[in-house]
């Protein structure tokens, strides 16, 4: 069955690499990626030269057009980002943490569009604003941190909702070697006036840890945080940092996906 772009509802009929080639490049060579679908699903290993996922679900307009421009605005900014150290900091401005967090943002969607709508967090809406109105969906955060003793790439997109609410919240977790990015989207679908969904949070060092870019909360940012992930380890807990909400939460893994060289 023929498949519409999830941004403009035009007939899907080009890829999108949900990780950019620009940066897979970096992590070329003999290597495996695994994949696991869903929580219940078993998890596939395969050889692989390069860390590729490729998803037609956008059309070429929409992937040749804004997220082409998209990609070009926010590729200067993240490789500043890989390329500085605790002795060499860089400053993000508040300009650059918006680029920052609709390129983030426009990446979960593509991610979470591997599983059903019914699994997706961001709303038609939402996907229909960044690309006509070049606007971060709202409700949504975005955090970095710094992750050491890691030279791969890393993708794991989860649901968190409870059984028979229609409220449920989108934690997508992505790691490109030393930077990770993490972009949370609260759906709520209650009509209380000022109601919100409450989620659990589990301990961890997360104030040192993260650096939170959207919504901003001053002007500028200095990168890296003093202290940051420990390889795949502190990836995972980075990840499960969510319980999900609260009360009797139920949670499902949609997406996960990691590339490892063998050198």
């Amino acid at each position: 069955m023929p498949r519409d772009c999830i941004f403009c509802a035009q007939k899907a009929n080009s890829n999108e690499d949900a990780i950019p080639l620009w940066l897979s490049e970096m992590f070329r060579g003999p290597g495996t990626m695994e994949h696991q679908p869903g929580i219940d699903k078993p998890t596939r290993t395969y050889a692989v030269t390069q860390p590729k996922m490729p998803i037609k679900r956008v059309c070429k307009k929409c992937n040749n057009g804004w997220m082409s421009r998209l990609e070009s605005r926010a590729k200067p900014i993240i490789m500043r980002l890989l390329e500085a150290t605790p002795a060499r900091k860089c400053t993000l401005d508040i300009h650059e943490c918006r680029t920052l967090a609709l390129w983030s943002a426009k990446t979960a969607m593509v991610h979470e569009a591997v599983n059903p709508p019914e699994n997706w967090a961001f709303s038609e809406l939402d996907r229909c604003l960044i690309y006509t109105k070049d606007q971060v969906p709202g409700s949504t955060d975005v955090w970095l941190a710094p992750c050491a003793n890691f030279a791969s790439t890393f993708g794991i997109s989860r649901i968190l909702s409870n059984e028979g609410s229609p409220d449920r919240v989108g934690i997508t977790t992505l790691c490109y070697g030393c930077l990770a990015i993490q972009i949370r989207k609260m759906s709520v679908s209650t009509t209380i006036p000022g109601a919100k969904v409450t989620i659990g949070e589990q301990p961890g060092p997360w104030p040192e840890v993260l650096l939170a870019i959207w919504p901003p909360a001053a002007s500028s940012f200095c990168w890296p945080t003093e202290k940051g992930l420990d390889g795949e380890k502190g990836l995972e807990a980075l990840a499960n940092r969510f319980s999900g909400p609260v009360p009797d939460p139920a949670e499902s893994v949609a997406y996960t996906g990691q590339f490892t060289n063998e050198a």
